[in-house]
């Protein structure tokens, strides 16, 4: 085995060591972009800086969805050039989270093991602050995933530009923080490259946390996946989080009209431009599923306390509705508490046969 470098051992000397991992050299940089507010306030200010840092975090929010997330993690679109793939890689890398290959590579590790032992920032299983922030620092500590595993992105590890930008990911960064500096001096390096990707990295971080706790699961999809609207604007679309896990392909997040997805309405001109040549959207049988576990979750609302209807499960919603629209008195329901509901859900999942056992002794007094 190839031993590490002389600099590749002093990036990643241990600074700090906890149970979880290694906090190393290498994730001083981190800490030092959020220190960035503290520097503005020794620098000019004007509400410019704010629009620019708005702009910076929005125009590469959309590389990250758009392009890392939709397109390099998931092939939802095709492209009409090696070109334009390597300027959305370089353009993503400014986002600062790595290269393209990396991220796909742990994303799809992420889908494969979701809300499981092996999910590197599950909150159901690691908390809120570990799943938010801190798996970043022990990635390379985890037996179930290697910082480099290029197993799993194989269709792109065949680009050698690809692997370039991805070993040269801070590049991206680099180039970004020149060209502001060069425009605007100190003030727009502050505001335009710390400040917004400060913004940016933890706008991109709720969507491991946040959007397995908050929202509405309209798809069962095994794990805790959810949608939320006010994530679907920090995000540019990506709060449709419960869509995307329920149906990965395509370039669209937002599957009805209402679910605002404003990464696919900037693919989608780009789609316009001959930049994008094939912008699938979900199939119309993952359109007509959503809309059926709608009028089932519109049912089961009406059916039980809000309390207990925002505590179950999407199986555990069918399985009521199945159970009142085939024998059992809805009243009676509304007058379980949520232990009494789900044993009673528990026996009704363990026999078809017991639908009809069940549902008399269920009855009115």
């Amino acid at each position: 085995m190839e031993k590490p470098s002389l600099g590749k051992r002093i990036w990643s000397f241990p600074l700090i060591k906890t149970k979880h991992g290694n906090i190393k050299i290498e994730n001083l940089p981190w800490f030092l972009f959020h220190l960035t507010p503290i520097a503005a306030l020794f620098v000019e200010f004007h509400w410019g800086l704010v629009v620019l840092a708005l702009g910076l975090y929005f125009a590469r929010m959309f590389a990250v969805t758009g392009f890392y997330h939709r397109y390099f993690s998931h092939r939802g679109y095709t492209v009409n050039s090696r070109i334009v793939q390597f300027l959305m890689a370089f353009w993503g890398a400014t986002a600062l989270q790595q290269g393209p290959i990396w991220w796909a590579s742990h994303h799809r590790h992420h889908h494969r093991w979701s809300d499981t032992e092996k999910d590197l920032h599950s909150p159901l299983r690691m908390g809120f602050w570990r799943s938010h922030v801190l798996w970043i620092f022990f990635i390379d500590d985890n037996p179930d995933f290697k910082n480099h595993d290029y197993s799993k992105v194989r269709d792109l590890t065949r680009y050698p530009e690809l692997l370039w930008i991805d070993r040269h990911y801070y590049m991206g960064g680099v180039v970004l923080g020149v060209v502001l500096f060069a425009i605007g001096g100190l003030p727009w390096l502050i505001w335009g490259l710390g400040i917004s990707t400060v913004l940016l990295w933890h706008g991109t971080f709720t969507i491991n946390s946040l959007s397995h706790v908050f929202g509405k699961q309209r798809f069962e999809t095994g794990d805790t996946s959810r949608n939320n609207l006010l994530l679907a604007f920090v995000t540019l679309g990506e709060g449709w989080h419960n869509n995307h896990h329920f149906y990965q392909g395509g370039a669209k997040a937002g599957f009805y009209w209402w679910e605002i997805d404003i990464t696919y309405y900037g693919l989608w001109c780009m789609h316009k431009l001959g930049l994008i040549q094939k912008l699938p959207v979900p199939p119309e049988r993952v359109i007509e599923t959503g809309r059926e576990m709608d009028r089932v979750r519109a049912q089961a609302r009406r059916i039980l306390k809000p309390g207990i209807f925002r505590r179950l499960s999407v199986e555990e919603l069918i399985i009521v509705v199945q159970a009142v629209n085939t024998c059992v008195d809805q009243r009676v329901l509304r007058k379980l508490n949520l232990q009494e509901l789900r044993n009673q859900i528990a026996r009704w999942k363990e026999s078809a046969d017991e639908w009809l056992t069940s549902g008399p002794a269920l009855q009115p007094a």
